[in-house]
C-alpha cells in the first residue's frame, strides 16, 4: 500500500466520521425539539405526528440551519471524494 492510498484512506475515514457524527447529532436534537413540542402540547413523549412535523421543518431549513447546511456540505464532499478512490487504490 502506497503512502498515497493510505493518505487517501484515512481522509475519507475522517469525512465519514465526521459525516456520522454530525448525522447523529442533529438526529437526536430533532428529536428531542419533537419531545419538547409534544410536552408543551400536553401529549406524552411519544407521538409521530410531531415527530414527522419536526422532521419536515428540517427538511425545509425552518430547523437548524446550519446543522442543515453542515450535513449537505459533509455530504457533499463524501460524494466528491468516494468515487475517486479508484485512483488512489
Amino acid at each position: 500500500m502506497t503512502a498515497l492510498t493510505i493518505l487517501y484512506l484515512t481522509v475519507e475515514a475522517l469525512l465519514f466520521l465526521g459525516w456520522t457524527v454530525l448525522a447523529f447529532r442533529i438526529l437526536f436534537r430533532l428529536t428531542e425539539i419533537a419531545v419538547q413540542r409534544r410536552g408543551a402540547a400536553g401529549q406524552g413523549p411519544i407521538g409521530m405526528a410531531q415527530t414527522y412535523a419536526v422532521f419536515v421543518d428540517f427538511a425545509r431549513g425552518r430547523l437548524l440551519r446550519k446543522d442543515r447546511q453542515r450535513l449537505i456540505l459533509a455530504t457533499l464532499a463524501l460524494m466528491l471524494v468516494i468515487p475517486l478512490g479508484p485512483l488512489f487504490i
